[in-house]
């Protein structure tokens, strides 16, 4: 039996037609993602990576392959998949609890009962308190952290995040990877995919990552992180491991692309 969360993508090929011609975009796409584990996607700009996660969301089903969840072929959204980007999206005439409560104005489990979760998954992101402030009076790493937990409210088994942190400040950003990681352990079930272009966030954060080619975007090394938790980006096995991801991009940039680190 399929575990919940799990993710199986095969033999995904993905194309656009762009004036009357076809462009190739994914090619041989193969990953699996255990329940529970925390997955990177790195790769240049332009290989594909939204365009993967557009595809585990649901937005499109033109494409060849199979991208199953839990065993059973994705064919549109879902209330089993939450999606944070890099734009918190925050309605800003809606209080924070009123944007987390959003999702599940649906369902039919009593204004009470959708309260106690609101606050339940507020108080999971650090937001108690903050119930009735509305986007603008939030700091950045605030407000996403206000996505997130819109994103969980409905205890999807996937959460797939786009760039979150990427539109944050240095300090901000790894002040959010700590709590990132909080919030990934408080909720285990919960498997999380997450593109980023920051190979040290991806390090930091993920069990395993994945590295992908230029377009056509293909899986060119997955790379597991076997680090402690919590992680010391100042070890020599950090470190190394930062070192041996670099080198594949340098290795494909002599060629191909620049990247910039």
């Amino acid at each position: 039996m399929t575990q919940r969360g799990t993710l199986d993508i095969v033999n995904l090929k993905k194309t656009f037609n762009v004036n009357g011609n076809t462009t190739p975009v994914l090619e041989n796409i193969n990953l699996k993602v255990k329940q529970g584990e925390f997955v990177s996607i790195i790769g240049p700009s332009g290989c594909g990576k939204t365009t993967l996660l557009r595809l585990v969301i649901g937005l499109e089903n033109s494409y060849e392959g199979q991208i199953l969840l839990d065993g059973k072929r994705i064919n549109g959204p879902g209330l089993d998949r939450g999606v944070v980007f890099q734009d918190h999206r925050l309605l800003p005439w809606l209080t924070v609890e009123r944007n987390v409560g959003l999702g599940l104005e649906g369902k039919r489990n009593g204004n009470g009962v959708n309260k106690q979760i609101v606050e339940a998954h507020l108080k999971l992101v650090g937001l108690q308190g903050f119930e009735k402030v509305y986007p603008a009076q939030l700091s950045g790493g605030m407000a996403q952290r206000a996505a997130i937990a819109r994103a969980l409210v409905n205890q999807p088994e996937l959460l797939l995040l786009d760039e979150p942190l990427g539109a944050l400040d240095a300090l901000t950003r790894m002040y959010m990877q700590l709590e990132l990681e909080k919030i990934w352990q408080r909720e285990a079930d919960v498997t999380m995919i997450m593109i980023t272009h920051d190979v040290e966030e991806a390090i930091y954060l993920s069990d395993k990552v994945v590295i992908m080619s230029s377009r056509p975007g293909t899986i060119k090394k997955i790379i597991r992180v076997e680090l402690p938790r919590p992680r010391d980006r100042a070890s020599y096995d950090f470190m190394k491991l930062k070192e041996e991801i670099l080198e594949e991009f340098q290795l494909h940039a002599e060629n191909v692309f620049s990247y910039a680190i």
